[in-house]
């Protein structure tokens, strides 16, 4: 279970943050940097023993490992910091080894003979001495310091300095007396002698190297490097070389006994490359296989390290991971799963959804790599579908979670690690300026990991380039970078992120900011500033930077500058798209449907709100010019620079202005959308009934059946589906009832043999599938019969009920909010996709009604701004239902339009005026609320005719 501890936000990393209050994260303790024992959790007051130093780092590493941060750099930090204090400690046990004088004469004899007999210092003797030490609880500095103190009293060798001996007599040389005495000596005295000069620079040398081995290390050192010095201990090596095993055969030590020495302390699991997570994860599913009790602990911690380092893993090297991950998937989910292995593979799916970061608010940023990796992994386990039902389902819940309606595309991990990019792109903008330095940092270390991420998402370039300008499109819709500093730096970031070449599109992408309204000049400054001096794209130099409160005419200027130097084609001839709109507008108002059908005229009214759509991306990328005088021609206004996704968007609404709803009322009307529901005999059913018991031709006319089978060919596919006693027959069939879950035949079908159909677990599965409702109990409840029946009911009831005309209603209000959200800018509709008709309308009143005011009224307006608020209020009291409220919005957008048309063409005010009056007459006479949205639409229609193309001699309202 997570501690309150380990919720807390973790420190950044880097020399800037204390060590005290990282070991403070993470330890819980709050610890002196200076106190090297206290950072190791040791008691009492130094010396302390090397075992006792060596045995305390480990308890404090395993309490370090133990933390769900602890492979981070701060955990690194910590580790680091350890290591430091275990050098220090250790120096202290080295500086307090005993005297030269507290060896016993027998051992210094030893050593001396040793010494002596190989003929000098070398790699064997160092060994021996080693042992030596070992077998007497010795240190062996102070036997190498032994060789060369001078014995002034015969009793032992005098204190010498450990760092800089003074140069003496050798050790070898005798007192004059003892020479004199034993006439056996002399011969080893005059060894001694011989040889005295070149073993103490030898021995010297030894010392100094032995004391730098002991000594901390100087200077920077990695972690894993002093964890190495210090968990190491020095091998004990007997074996002799050949050089020196002559000499070696003479010591009377011939079979040393090798020392008790301080067990290493438990690396610390610390995995650097990723080949070696990858067969880590091989392993877990091993484990999974033979039911250790602790894969599920080394999965996920082989999970969160794939999910941290996986962008830095080549394409090929992913896939391998995103693999083995699966084969855990698998192992722990065959096909007779028992209760532990669902249990085990839920365990599995909930340590990858953990790392998921999904949620409304922004991710933190060392969520982001994670998480897009868990939405690639999830995204390629929505294929798998022939694991447990269970486990598909628990697949399917995390999906909806991570990539909620709109889905992660083709089921591939790019797919999903590309709409997980998207989507953490879309919180990662502020809502609001961010000014607190602390907000600041976490946003531009947040979209520092985005690039990361996006970079290692897919290995084609272009993935990475759409991605990017994707979410630069996100950020200049976003708060001001002129007020939020996060936002000035991720956009910098993003901008140096792309190449800005011929062959990509992120040349015409920054044209078509030029054209685009939704693109402030604030943002288009930092774009611009980020281009010129710090991208390195071709052509561009400083002096390329549009200012931050550049006029209109400057930003149009700097955009003709960029298309001369990177030589970028307008596109499709702006004049021709706006010929389009214009002629299918005037097709609409000329034509005048003599039915007064209310549904028609909705459907009607949708279109001419999308051609109001049409009109409004136009003229939103216009540059403002200069308003007619009295005296000038009524001439066409092309808007001739319109962005060229503005063009396209135009073009596929002209492709289909009603979005098919004038097709689907027809097809209703003439009954050609009817439910199968006739019990009348097909081709197919009869053949699937002589088919009888052969499965290959049942399974081969079950492939065929239609998506909108008749009731008696969901009668006959519904029987199999429950009750076959052809496993493969009865796959099939259920796999077919779901292709057809959105047949009232197939409901129909089901509810009929509901009395029949066994009481199993799979046939509850199926009934869910078939009624999307998750209200019928387990197979064992009582009550199963009776609620799978009520949900087959209320399916069939709203499928029924809504293949009529009257459901267009709710149609024709969803497609005017659609029409009515796309006019709203970025900031007015953040987070509102599912609002209804009036909501949206209100909105797009409270964003026109503060450009309306910044008029300056002509005098020839048909209302005042005061008078249209006014009316406003008043229609909006007398309103009653969603329809009615939307259409006294709708009336307010009509007089705001008008009010704008009028102070834009002052010569046509009047017309203007006209428009209105007609539109008031019509909803007079009006018998039905949509004929009311139907008028006004029309008159909105007429209002940007009029207002982007009057042409001579041709009225707006289609007259001549």
């Amino acid at each position: 279970m997570t501690t309150e501890r380990e919720l807390r936000p973790l420190p950044p990393a880097g020399y800037g943050t204390s060590v005290e209050l990282l070991m403070e994260y993470f330890l819980g303790e709050q610890i002196n940097a200076d106190d090297h024992a206290g950072m190791l959790g040791m008691l009492g007051r130094p010396p302390f023993t090397e075992p006792q130093i060596v045995s305390a780092l480990q308890e404090q590493l395993k309490r370090l490992s133990s933390h769900p941060q602890s492979m981070t750099p701060q955990g690194d930090q910590v580790r680091f910091a350890m290591h430091v204090a275990v050098a220090k400690l250790l120096s202290q046990v080295a500086s307090d080894v005993p005297e030269a004088g507290a060896i016993p004469a027998h051992v210094r004899d030893q050593v001396q003979r040793v010494v002596a007999s190989a003929g000098g210092i070398n790699r064997d003797v160092m060994q021996q001495l080693k042992v030596i030490a070992a077998q007497h609880n010795l240190d062996v500095v102070t036997l190498a310091q032994s060789l060369t103190a001078r014995d002034q009293s015969g009793v032992g060798p005098a204190p010498q300095p450990k760092f800089a001996p003074t140069p003496r007599k050798s050790t070898m040389e005798p007192e004059p007396a003892e020479q004199a005495k034993d006439p056996g000596q002399a011969f080893v005295i005059a060894v001694g002698w011989a040889v005295g000069g070149l073993l103490t620079l030898l021995i010297v040398a030894a010392v100094v190297i032995v004391l730098i081995a002991r000594s901390p290390a100087r200077g920077k050192a990695t972690p894993a490097a002093q964890a190495t010095a210090v968990q190491t201990p020095i091998a004990v090596t007997t074996q002799r070389s050949g050089r020196d095993g002559a000499g070696a055969a003479n010591t009377p030590e011939r079979t040393p006994v090798a020392p008790k020495l301080t067990p290493a302390p438990t690396p610390v699991n610390h995995v650097e490359e990723w080949p070696d997570i990858v067969r880590r994860m091989n392993g877990v599913a091993l484990e999974v296989r033979t039911k250790n009790t602790s894969a599920l602990a080394d999965f996920s911690k082989a999970y969160g390290e794939m999910a941290m380092m996986w962008t830095q893993a080549p394409p090929d090297q992913r896939t391998s991971g995103v693999n083995s991950v699966l084969e855990v998937i698998f192992a722990a989910s065959p096909s007779a799963a028992t209760a532990g292995d669902l249990q085990m593979s839920l365990e599995l799916l909930g340590a990858i959804s953990a790392r998921s970061a999904a949620g409304a608010g922004p991710p933190r940023a060392d969520e982001v790599v994670p998480a897009v990796w868990t939405a690639g992994v999830i995204s390629r386990l929505s294929r798998e579908r022939e694991l447990n039902r269970t486990v598909v389902r628990q697949i399917d819940a995390i999906y909806a979670e991570i990539f909620g309606a709109g889905g992660g595309g083709d089921s591939s991990f790019e797919s999903g690690a590309g709409a997980s990019l998207i989507a953490l792109a879309s919180r990662s903008v502020p809502p609001a300026p961010q000014m607190l330095d602390q907000q600041v940092a976490e946003n531009t270390e947040r979209w520092r990991r985005w690039l990361e991420a996006c970079r290692s998402g897919s290995p084609s370039p272009v993935f990475y380039t759409q991605t990017v300008l994707r979410a630069l499109d996100l950020l200049v819709r976003g708060p001001s970078p002129a007020r939020d500093e996060s936002v000035f730096n991720a956009m910098t970031s993003l901008v140096c992120a792309v190449t800005w070449r011929q062959d990509d599109p992120t040349r015409r992408w920054l044209l078509e900011r030029f054209d685009s309204a939704s693109c402030s000049g604030d943002a288009l400054s930092v774009l611009t500033r980020a281009l010129a001096t710090q991208s390195g794209a071709p052509g561009v130099d400083a002096t390329m930077v549009l200012g931050m409160q550049a006029s209109d005419a400057a930003r149009a200027q700097l955009r003709e500058q960029y298309a001369s130097v990177w030589a970028v084609s307008a596109g499709p001839a702006r004049e021709a798209v706006f010929e389009k709109w214009l002629a299918a507008a005037n097709a609409e108002l000329d034509h005048n449907d003599p039915r007064d059908d209310p549904f028609i005229k909705g459907v009607q009214a949708v279109s001419l709100a999308r051609l109001c759509e049409a009109a409004w991306l136009l003229s939103s990328t216009l540059t403002p010019a200069t308003t007619p005088g009295p005296n000038a021609p009524p001439a066409a206004v092309p808007p001739a620079n319109a962005s060229a996704s503005a063009q396209a968007d135009v073009e596929l609404m002209l492709l289909d202005p009603d979005s098919g709803l004038s097709k689907r009322l027809t097809a209703l009307a003439n009954g050609s959308n009817r439910p199968g529901l006739v019990n009348t005999t097909t081709e197919w059913a009869r053949q699937y009934a002589e088919a009888a018991q052969r499965v290959p031709d049942r399974l081969k006319l079950m492939s065929s059946l239609s998506a909108t089978p008749t009731f008696v060919e969901a009668r006959l596919v519904i029987e199999d589906a429950c009750r076959s006693s052809s496993e493969k027959v009865l796959s099939a069939a259920q796999n077919a009832v779901k292709r057809s879950a959105s047949s009232p035949a197939m409901v129909a079908a089901m509810l009929e043999a509901l009395p029949f159909v066994p009481q199993t677990n799979q046939n509850t599965e199926l009934l869910r599938s078939l009624t999307a409702s998750t209200q019928i109990p387990n197979s064992r409840d009582a009550s199963w019969r009776v609620a799978a029946r009520r949900a087959l009911v209320e399916r069939l009831l709203e499928m029924l009920s809504g293949d009529s005309p009257v459901a267009m209603a709710d149609q024709i209000g969803t497609a005017m909010a659609d029409s009515y959200r796309r006019m709203l800018s970025a900031s007015s509709d953040s987070g509102h996709t599912n609002d209804g008709p009036q909501i949206v309308a209100g909105r797009l009143i409270a964003q026109i009604t503060p450009q309306a005011q910044r008029i300056i009224p002509t005098g020839r307006e048909p209302l005042s701004i005061s008078a249209i608020v006014s009316n406003k209020a008043a229609r909006e009291r007398m309103a009653s239902g969603q329809i009615q409220e939307f259409a006294a919005r709708q009336a307010t957008l009509l007089e705001l339009l008008a009010y704008m048309t009028a102070a834009d063409r002052p010569l046509e005010a009047e017309r203007t005026a006209q428009i209105l009056s007609e539109c008031a007459l019509e909803r007079q006479r009006a018998t039905h609320v949509l004929v009311q949205v139907y008028a006004q639409q029309r008159a909105m229609l007429q209002l940007w005719v009029l207002k982007l193309a009057p042409t001579p001699g041709r009225t707006a309202g289609g007259g001549t």
